[in-house]
């Protein structure tokens, strides 16, 4: 699988953000990727007041180039280029979410991206699977028109009420909190066609356990993600420990690569690093 780095369609974008107008290079990349069919997730930088109107643009392209796995949304941190930049134009995942819910319509509501949410973190929990809440995840299904949310076909609504019983009865009874989350996942397939979404996510899940390609090609579906990087400004100590991402760095002191550990606090201290010799400097 790549990961391109794909701010948007306009070239105007990338001119702001990146300060250059290097669009038709992306574009070039993905149609080799295409050509090669090899599963390719965007991830896109958003910016408030610059790039975050056109995000149904870019789903609709998503759409229709089956290759695509996935679009994540990374939201514009203290970090890195953007230190200098006006702090109007920062995002968290929440916003976004709000955003993307304003831009298609409706067609993703923020309702059914906080259910889903709940499904996907319960069964998490249940299987003793850390998980960053910094990052928040929505599968899109391809249609012929284009794409339909996941929710158009899975009864979220209906699983709620065993979900808030699976997170009452979780630290007390495995046994009886086990039961409430099959009952949960049971009332997901009260609507139309969600017998073959559950097993179109079987089938992923299997090849994914087999270490087999499938799951990585998604075919049927597009992971939506919503995310940001931890940094001095957005850090949450107990969220970070749930981190996924280690990051490995040069330490300056023995010139050895080490783990600098989880990607939230690493953020952090490298920002407060910068800070320290910037202000040295002076």
């Amino acid at each position: 699988r790549v990961a391109v780095q794909f701010d948007g369609l306009k070239k105007e974008t990338y001119e702001k953000m990146r300060g250059a107008e290097v669009l038709p290079e992306k574009l070039r990349a993905l149609e080799n990727l295409k050509t090669l069919d090899i599963p390719t997730t965007l991830i896109t930088t958003r910016a408030k007041n610059i790039n975050e109107e056109d995000i149904s643009d870019l789903l609709d392209f998503a759409a229709e180039n089956n290759f695509v796995n996935g679009v994540g949304i990374a939201c514009i941190s203290f970090g890195g280029g953007a230190r200098s930049w006006d702090m109007k134009n920062y995002l968290m995942p929440d916003e976004m979410v709000d955003i993307v819910a304003e831009k298609t319509s409706g067609r993703i509501s923020k309702r059914e991206v906080y259910l889903f949410q709940k499904f996907h973190l319960a069964v998490k929990s249940f299987f003793s699977q850390r998980y960053c809440l910094y990052n928040q995840v929505y599968p899109l299904v391809r249609v012929e028109e284009g794409y339909k949310a996941i929710g158009e076909f899975l009864n979220f609504e209906l699983a709620e009420p065993w979900l808030e019983k699976y997170k009452k009865s979780f630290s007390g009874n495995k046994i009886k909190s086990g039961v409430c989350l099959a009952m949960a996942a049971l009332s997901l397939l009260r609507k139309k066609g969600a017998a073959l979404i559950v097993m179109s996510f079987i089938l992923s899940g299997l090849s994914y356990v087999l270490k087999t390609k499938h799951y990585l090609r998604g075919k049927r579906f597009i992971f939506l993600s919503f995310t940001t990087t931890c940094d001095l400004y957005k850090i949450d100590y107990d969220v970070v420990r749930n981190c996924q991402t280690e990051v490995m760095r040069v330490n300056p002191g023995t010139g050895k690569i080490e783990n600098a550990g989880c990607e939230g606090i690493c953020c952090v201290e490298l920002e407060k690093e910068y800070i320290r010799n910037k202000n040295n400097s002076k």
